[in-house]
């Protein structure tokens, strides 16, 4: 690969090889321009990456103003939620109260909900075109499978109409053939534009990455305003696309005289209808970026469900790439914790050392620690979810029932005590419960821990200090779990519905979010995703229904 060349040194003639690019500038530097690019007040805080850094295809932000093309982009108006120039802010914001500089209102903003949404809505658009493609893939495998069902028919045919066979089926291959190519030639048509929608997609998707790692608050705050015409432009395309769509089919009618002076065993014809490729909005990123935005899930719409094989589920969770666990007690034979796609399609399973109490995922890996109990015995077993096998089977020597991971920290509920351990199970240290009992303990939004008891709710922040939130004689120790928003999800005993506490109320209500349905009849365990857009919620009789989150800001 050819080297690159300094820009600055290129303007004085001079061919230099580049060791920084500053993205800010989008100029490749040698050593010395870097080293005065970081000594000059005006770029000293812009950020340097190694030349060899493979970027995005294409830089997508708009940086100056689509009215006065001249002018870059300086300011920001909450009240319009739009970015704005100087010309700008003179012509239609010079009344607006709540205008402030692009860099006061970028600040944090690769941590905010409105980033995280914008990201996420992407790749909902990405995976709508990759849907849409898949039943394009679908429906030429069926096409395939019906050429070849005909062409059996046709061979069937053959054998009773010795005479004129060979004529007549070099003629009825012939018209297959044809036809199956003429409709190949119109899937190939509506999977390019199906493909140049996919990569633009991904294009944006590969670009966030980048940002996320290397981009400036100022780049990924107008990263996110860019995405916006996109995002819109998206959103109307894609049901246009979807209702130009056709289905293709093929069918084949016999002749009824045969061995008459017809010229071929039947007609072959193209039975074209409408594809239903049904597409919906993504409804948690429809705000521009705000700098204050606060998220919270408002309502919960049913994706699918699917059944699990096997005896009871006791136990559910969700890995970081799209992988839903189940555990299961079973009697017969070992107990087994159960691997499926979101969509319900069986990946495989993997045998448990013990009886499983429940299960965490490790943040940022591919691992997860099942907490097992075994003739008054205890033991955590990590498992692979990847490659689907046992790490290795820890003995421990205090009692372990709920666990759960977050950042760096795991935890597990003890009975009498809250212990932090590390991935092999060493006791880092232990929090007394103070009577409490706690045994299933989740962490909430701001890494203070909440666990129940029959009764009670309870929250133990990292001054070790526990608070009692919530009494109701219904609670059930081990059916509840949090969004990353803070919210409290639990099911009742005797009750069918899903409730909701917010914990930042003072005086916390409790809400029912999800009715009684039929999709789930014996709610028992649930957990989120780890983006919150998605809620999962297993039957003990056997199924695991799926709701999409809709957030909105408050």
């Amino acid at each position: 690969m050819a080297s690159k060349l300094c820009n600055p040194c290129g303007v004085s003639d001079k061919d230099v090889e580049a060791v920084n690019i500053c993205i800010e500038c989008n100029e490749n530097l040698c050593l010395e321009c870097s080293n005065h690019h970081r000594s000059l007040k005006a770029t000293k805080s812009h950020q340097l990456l190694d030349v060899s850094l493979e970027k995005p295809t294409s830089i997508l932000i708009r940086d100056h103003c689509e009215i006065h093309p001249s002018q870059e982009y300086q300011y920001f108006c909450s009240e319009h939620a739009g970015l704005c120039c100087r010309e700008c802010l003179a012509e239609a914001h010079w009344t607006c109260e709540k205008v402030m500089t692009i860099d006061a209102a970028a600040k944090n903003v690769k941590q905010s909900e409105a980033f995280l949404k914008c990201e996420e809505e992407i790749h909902h658009i990405h995976e709508s075109y990759l849907e849409i493609l898949q039943r394009k893939r679908e429906n030429e495998n069926e096409v395939k499978v019906k050429v070849t069902d005909i062409k059996e028919k046709v061979k069937t045919m053959k054998s009773d109409l010795i005479g004129k066979v060979t004529r007549l089926e070099t003629a009825t291959l012939s018209c297959i053939a044809s036809t199956a190519h003429e409709i190949f030639e119109k899937l190939d048509i509506e999977k390019d534009s199906i493909c140049a929608g996919a990569k633009e997609a991904q294009d944006y998707l590969s670009e966030i990455d980048f940002m996320k790692k290397h981009g400036t608050d100022k780049q990924i705050f107008l990263l996110c305003n860019t995405f916006s015409h996109y995002t819109q432009r998206s959103n109307e395309q894609i049901p246009n696309l979807s209702a130009r769509m056709n289905y293709f089919s093929i069918s084949f009618d016999e002749f009824p005289a045969l061995l008459s002076s017809t010229e071929s065993f039947g007609t072959i014809s193209i039975e074209d209808s409408p594809a239903i490729c049904s597409f919906d909005a993504y409804k948690d990123c429809q705000a521009p970026v705000t700098a204050t935005a606060q998220y919270r899930i408002d309502s919960f719409q049913f994706r699918n469900k699917f059944d699990i094989k096997g005896n009871e589920i006791n136990g559910i969770a969700v890995t970081d790439d799209k992988k839903v666990i189940c555990y299961q007690h079973n009697y017969i034979e070992a107990n087994k914790a159960l691997l499926y796609s979101f969509d319900g399609k069986y990946l495989g399973n993997i045998k448990l050392k013990g009886d499983p109490q429940d299960i965490a995922i490790l943040p940022a890996s591919d691992l997860a620690i099942v907490t097992l109990q075994n003739k008054k015995k205890y033991a955590l077993q990590k498992i692979n979810t990847k490659t689907m096998k046992t790490e290795h089977l820890i003995q421990v020597t205090y009692p372990v029932y709920g666990i759960d991971a977050k950042n760096n920290d795991i935890i597990v509920g003890s009975g009498d005590e809250v212990k932090y351990i590390d991935d092999e199970g060493l006791v880092v240290r232990s929090v007394d419960g103070k009577g409490t009992s706690p045994t299933f303990v989740k962490f909430g939004s701001n890494e203070d821990i909440y666990y129940i008891t029959d009764s009670s709710l309870y929250c133990m922040n990292k001054e070790e200090v526990i608070k009692l939130i919530y009494i109701c004689d219904q609670f059930l120790r081990h059916s509840f779990t949090l969004d990353k928003y803070g919210i409290i999800y639990f099911f009742l005993e005797n009750s069918k519905g899903l409730y909701q506490l917010d914990l930042k109320d003072e005086f916390p209500d409790m809400l029912t979010v999800i009715p009684a349905k039929v999709e789930i009849s014996k709610p028992c365990f649930m957990c989120f995703d780890n983006s919150s857009s998605k809620l999962f919620l297993s039957d003990v009789t056997y199924g695991v229904a799926i709701y999409n989150c809709c957030s909105t800001i408050h």
